[in-house]
């Protein structure tokens, strides 16, 4: 059987082979990085998923030329946070547009579901299928890198790693990054990637045109000049309109960053943060429970005649989660001080002895504010791409909303009341949460489905604020025993706090919830898109239905009183 495996218990065997990819000419025919999913096929015995242990196998383009094959069948996949598992589906990986044009064609004819997917680094599955799923994997050239226009072209299959790599030369790079550069520039966008930029629009505005192949309309070519209407929305189309093989994304002059890093109470971050709002470039909050204290991580722009900041030397700041893993896990190999487990590594396997024992959490907690304190200062001066990204840990639960937190020149605080009330409502009901509490900002999107879309997209800030719970990757029953808290977890924040804001759930990381919620959350939904023109647009391009996830199809149905009122 064939079997895709994400998760990152040995992530560093994978990072290796990126870090030799990085060096590869994007351009060339065999170029190397075939994108996830071309690193990650085996055949393996998949009968027993209790113990889910990864193992990463490279095919590259040697193994290609002896099995030139696209299409696989029997297919199991797991996300890359380890969360969402798919069986017996049929993988397609076209070579060009034709196969891509023809591969559509076919399913349409015989009306068979079908999905676009990435590297399936989306925490809820997005682009997995227990029926047929397409892969871009192959369609991975950065195609022509436009300098006076301040643009590039790519295939949707090139990781977002290797645009950056291909365009840094000719002092371009992406406006905005999100947290892993894994991903392909199709599920990038697609999906609705943010990063953090309180004057920075997710990235899915940086897309100036796509090529999109449809079952029902064939192969379109969209811009604002062509079909604006269908390409606002296909911007972050989340696969319900066609594939993309193809984008034109806008670029910025390539950049130095700082990544400045401070620990505040709760009360500073509050009070200095519109100050902070208007002197940074990039602002990311990291909220500890049952802890006063927050990590502002905060990055500026050196400009080209200003001097690079010194790094400032760190002593070991990983030995507090060290000394606390030896008290509570003496023999795990990680607390050897040569060991090169990341802080995120450390905090894990510290969480993971009883990750639903709340005092446990808190003296994690204790370990890591210090991590941060003895990690304050400047602690990096890399191009932009380099700074942007960083680790978010092995296998975990994520839900992250974005919620309306006023303007450029008039924050409403809104963010930071937010904050309060989903640290009072945690500590208040003894809930377990694991740390951080991540937030970042964007501006407001011009993308019709965009969470942040916005009437007034370059004024209007939005803050993201994203919750977790680590799951071991060696106990199905602790999985099972987390996976439940973080469901009480979530529907907490639901039931009082997402309507209350008017916040709604990044799509990448939407998870089904209970009935009763489900209908209001649906109800919001319908409030804040055009679900008739959504429904309009979908009908035209793919009259069959083949496309597309059940959970986001369902919050974009029109409701009953919607269909009365437009017959």
């Amino acid at each position: 059987m064939w079997a895709y495996r994400l998760m990152q218990q040995q992530r560093l065997t994978l990072l290796s082979l990126r870090s030799h990819v990085t060096h590869v000419n994007v351009n060339h025919p065999c170029s190397a990085f075939k994108s996830t999913l071309s690193i990650s096929l085996m055949s393996t015995n998949m009968e027993d998923d209790s113990v889910h242990t990864p193992t990463y196998v490279w095919d590259g383009p040697k193994a290609r030329k002896r099995n030139p094959t696209t299409s696989r069948e029997n297919v199991s996949m797991f996300n890359w946070s380890g969360t969402h598992k798919i069986e017996g589906a049929t993988l397609l990986e076209p070579r060009n547009l034709q196969e891509v044009e023809a591969a559509v064609k076919d399913y349409h004819s015989r009306g068979v579901r079908v999905r676009p997917v990435g590297s399936a680094i989306s925490p809820n599955g997005l682009g997995l299928s227990n029926d047929a799923m397409i892969s871009m994997s192959h369609l991975d050239k950065v195609k022509h890198i436009d300098t006076k226009t301040m643009t590039v072209t790519v295939e949707a299959g090139a990781l977002v790693q290797s645009v950056a790599d291909a365009i840094r030369p000719h002092g371009m790079t992406l406006q905005n990054y999100g947290s892993i550069k894994e991903q392909q520039i199709g599920g990038f966008t697609q999906a609705g990637v943010h990063g953090t930029g309180h004057a920075i629009p997710p990235v899915n505005d940086q897309v100036v045109s796509m090529v999109l192949v449809t079952p029902g309309k064939g192969t379109l070519h969209l811009s604002e000049n062509d079909m604006p209407d269908v390409f606002r929305m296909a911007q972050v189309g989340l696969g319900c309109f066609g594939v993309v093989t193809e984008l034109t994304l806008k670029c910025v002059p390539a950049h130095i960053l700082t990544e400045e890093i401070s620990v505040v109470s709760r009360a500073q971050a509050r009070q200095n943060h519109v100050k902070r709002i208007r002197e940074f470039k990039h602002l990311k909050y990291l909220w500890y429970p049952y802890t006063d204290k927050v990590v502002v991580i905060a990055n500026r722009e050196v400009k080209s005649h200003e001097q690079r900041p010194q790094i400032q030397n760190k002593a070991d700041a990983c030995e507090p989660l060290r000394t606390l893993l030896r008290e509570v896990h003496p023999h795990h190999p990680d607390c050897n001080a040569t060991s090169n487990a990341s802080f995120t590594d450390l905090r894990g396997n510290v969480i993971l002895n009883d990750p639903l024992n709340i005092d446990l959490i808190k003296r994690s907690n204790a370990a890591e504010i210090k991590f941060w304190e003895l990690s304050s200062g400047i602690s990096a001066v890399d191009f932009s791409d380099r700074i942007l990204s960083f680790e978010c840990g092995g296998s975990q639960w994520v839900s992250e909303v974005a919620f309306p937190a006023g303007t450029l020149a008039h924050p409403n605080m809104k963010d930071m009341d937010f904050m309060f009330d989903i640290l009072s409502l945690i500590e208040k009901n003894k809930i377990p949460a694991h740390p951080p509490l991540e937030q970042r900002w964007s501006s407001g999107s011009a993308s019709t489905l965009s969470i942040v879309h916005s009437q007034n997209p370059s004024t209007d800030i939005f803050s993201w604020v994203g919750i977790i719970m680590y799951m071991s990757e060696e106990s199905a029953e602790l999985r099972q025993t987390v996976t439940k808290a973080f469901a009480k977890y979530h529907e907490a924040r639901v039931t009082h706090l997402d309507r209350k804001y008017g916040a709604l759930q990044h799509w990448a990381k939407l998870e089904p919830i209970s009935q009763n919620l489900n209908e209001e959350v649906k109800r919001h939904y319908n409030e804040r898109f055009d679900v008739k023109q959504f429904n309009a647009i979908r009908n035209m391009l793919d009259p069959k239905g083949i496309l597309g996830w059940d959970l986001v199809l369902d919050l974009l149905s029109e409701n009953e009183a919607q269909i009365k009122s437009s017959l």
